[in-house]
């Protein structure tokens, strides 16, 4: 029986890292409708705002939160999860989806340092060799002469990683940390989602027309790379653990990676392969 349970924790969180992987592909196909990044997004958390609304409505799940854990989920939707969504989204017009990825990766040292600096929690060895590993695997990752590169693309996608980096640290604060993971993924979906309309109102970046097939993909993209995603990695994280589940995730962006190859030709050089080999081991030492 432990075995059968742990097997299906195993096939959880395979199943929620492919889900999170698949989507910088499906994002290409509604940029390739015309769909501008923050229409895309808007739309993407309209929707995933609204199943899980459907989920947590026949769970009987109650929404209720206190003030300052309202205030928190709102300084880390904007701050976190939205900035996260603008910037790696629109690095990937600029470069390829496995490397936007792959930077993206970065954040579990990110969030060692902010943790370390913020809430004081002593830097081991441990936690410095994750942080070297990470770094040599960044830069054979940007200093990839063989890789058609795109500094802006690569800053995006690195500031992606420091937003969704405070998304992580915030969600872990004393007020919103024992909140219900389907009722905060809902309401930052519809915080993030109201943000990113007011911001890309104000840039005429909005276009609330959209054709069926960019409907369909955005549909697609809510369904399986939010709420399936998120909704299989907690249980596999219950059932497993967070250290197990943080091992298993970095399955993420190896499956973008290799979509990225597979489905949109993207290149793959040995750079890649070495720099992406590192930053997983250092994520994974973090882990263990």
């Amino acid at each position: 029986m432990f075995k059968n349970e742990k097997f299906k924790g195993i096939l959880y969180l395979v199943i929620s890292s492919s889900a999170f992987g698949v989507m910088p592909i499906i994002t290409k196909f509604v940029y390739a409708q015309g769909v501008s990044t923050y229409s895309l997004l808007f739309y993407r958390f309209l929707f995933a705002g609204i199943i899980l609304s459907i989920y947590t409505i026949f769970k009987r799940v109650s929404l209720k939160v206190s003030l300052k854990g309202f205030l928190i989920i709102s300084i880390v939707s904007i701050l976190g999860y939205a900035l996260t969504a603008v910037t790696l989204f629109s690095s990937y017009k600029y470069i390829s989806v496995g490397l936007a990825t792959m930077i993206l990766y970065t954040y579990p040292a990110i969030v060692t340092i902010l943790d370390s600096i913020i809430y004081k929690n002593k830097m081991d060895r441990k936690k410095l060799i994750s942080l070297i590993m990470c770094f040599i695997g960044l830069c054979f990752l940007v200093f990839n002469k063989s890789a058609n590169l795109n500094v802006t693309g690569i800053i995006l996608a690195f500031l992606s990683a420091i937003f969704f980096s405070i998304y992580v640290i915030g969600v872990s604060h004393k007020y919103v940390k024992d909140i219900n993971n389907y009722v905060m993924t809902e309401y930052i979906s519809f915080i993030a989602g109201l943000f990113i309309f007011l911001i890309g109102f104000s840039y005429g970046d909005i276009n609330l027309k959209i054709n069926f097939v960019s409907f369909v993909y955005i549909v697609a993209l809510s369904l399986i790379s939010t709420v399936i995603a998120l909704i299989t990695f907690i249980n596999g994280v219950k059932i497993v653990g967070p250290s197990k589940a943080a091992i298993l995730s970095t399955l993420e962006p190896i499956v973008s990676l290799i979509l990225g190859v597979l489905i949109l030709n993207e290149s793959f050089t040995f750079n890649t392969a070495l720099g992406s080999l590192f930053v997983v081991i250092g994520v994974i030492i973090l882990s263990k």
